[in-house]
């Protein structure tokens, strides 16, 4: 049989008809890059009283909530982790230039043909094999769907578990709610900045990667060929022809313009429960958060014209890796920041304690006089919490205590 070429989808040797599986693209200019969404304050604490009601008028006394030295040593935390950040994002940056540099001597248009055509081959080896396959297990999509999605699923519910959404919680009880929330929104940015990172890795070297990738494809789809397609064996087949071979040989495609693939739509989408996160490909390569089965095989270089390729590497750059960057940078510093006052405050806490008497002794070494000082109206008619400070010859008059008058005693010391 007459097998299906890349450059003719209309001929369909797989079931796919005129509709084939998508394939990379190139940058879209009308779109730009997504903004990393840091938020650069937690929710700010519920108020705490910060004085209990009293009977008594208290005369003015030494704020006790540290020194303008404990907001230095936060501003110091959070300056350190924004300049040891800065300096490992230049240093990041000149060995991207000197690997792009590099990549672009090896990936000359005559290269990026050879590696096409070689693709084209591929597509086919694929297209047959997929056609075997689906002949021997009628039913290939039911075993996928019943076998291996429900592992995919289970680790994608797993992780749903473990880090929840990107929603975080408005209110904060504490400073361990605040440094909390920090945390959790840098690990956020942090899966953000991995994904670019990853992105631009995959990219230094187009031309070694998509030649490995094509001879990986090549060699282990020609032995599926020629293997026994009968029982158990050709069963497994379905694992590394659709999760491993297929999304490898789409990633590494070149865009439809140039050659289409001749492997159907219906082949590519499984699985539908792993959902992927929005797609993020300002620059070309998808930036966004990815399925469990994308990141089997993870970020792959696709076939671009060399011409394009130095404008695609600037691009991931300047428009998704220095921003990710940033907003981790600043995410880890307002984190280090919130570390440093949680310390502080545990550190005052103690020694709060451990001077208390002292302290105590202190505030209590003075003249004290109780009317001038301490008392105060109990309502706003006139009435009186305390005496009117008259002497009733003991000492002092009298204080008022559930309704009734009782001599008030030692007006040299506090009531």
């Amino acid at each position: 049989m007459t097998q299906q070429t890349s450059s003719d989808p209309t001929t369909d040797t797989t079931g796919c008809g005129k509709d084939p599986a998508p394939q990379p693209h190139g940058k879209d200019p009308t779109k730009d890059c997504t903004k990393p969404p840091y938020s650069k304050q937690p929710p700010p604490l519920e108020p705490v009283p910060e004085k209990c009601e009293v009977c008594c008028t208290c005369p003015p006394a030494p704020e006790p909530d540290g020194t303008c030295l404990d907001e230095l040593i936060r501003q110091e935390a959070a300056t350190a982790a924004v300049g040891e950040e800065a300096k490992k994002s230049k240093q990041e940056l000149e060995g991207f230039l000197a690997k792009l540099k590099s990549a672009t001597e090896k990936y000359t248009p005559e290269k990026y043909t050879e590696l096409v055509e070689r693709w084209k081959e591929n597509d086919k080896l694929l297209a047959g094999l997929i056609k075997k396959l689906v002949c021997n297990i009628p039913c290939w999509y039911c075993v996928i769907e019943c076998e291996i999605c429900p592992l995919l699923n289970a680790i994608a519910r797993d992780e749903r578990e473990l880090n929840g959404t990107d929603q975080l919680y408005t209110t904060a009880n504490s400073l361990y709610d605040q440094r909390y929330w920090l945390w959790r929104e840098w690990q956020m940015r942090l899966a953000a900045f991995d994904r670019v990172s990853k992105v631009i890795t995959a990219w230094q070297d187009p031309y070694t990667t998509i030649d490995t990738a094509l001879k990986t494809v090549n060699t282990d789809g020609t032995a599926a060929n020629g293997g026994k397609m009968l029982g158990p064996e050709l069963n497994k087949l379905l694992y590394d022809v659709f999760f491993r071979l297929v999304p490898l040989h789409l990633a590494i495609a070149p865009p439809a313009d140039v050659a289409v693939t001749a492997i159907g739509k219906k082949y590519v989408e499984l699985c539908p429960c792993d959902k992927p996160g929005d797609r993020d490909d300002c620059c070309g390569p998808n930036i966004g958060p990815l399925s469990v089965r994308e990141r089997l095989i993870g970020p792959q270089p696709f076939l671009i014209a060399p011409e394009s390729f130095p404008d695609l590497i600037c691009c991931l750059a300047s428009k998704a890796y220095q921003p990710a960057k940033a907003a981790l940078a600043a995410a880890a510093a307002a984190f280090a920041a919130m570390d440093a006052q949680i310390e502080a405050k545990k550190a005052g806490i103690a020694a709060r304690l451990k001077s208390l008497p002292t302290d105590a002794k202190i505030r209590l070494g003075k003249t004290i006089e109780c009317c001038k000082d301490y008392y105060k109206p109990k309502d706003g008619n006139g009435g009186k919490c305390c005496d009117d400070g008259k002497d009733d010859g003991s000492g002092g008059g009298t204080q008022q205590t559930g309704g009734t008058a009782t001599p008030a005693t030692n007006r040299t010391t506090a009531s």
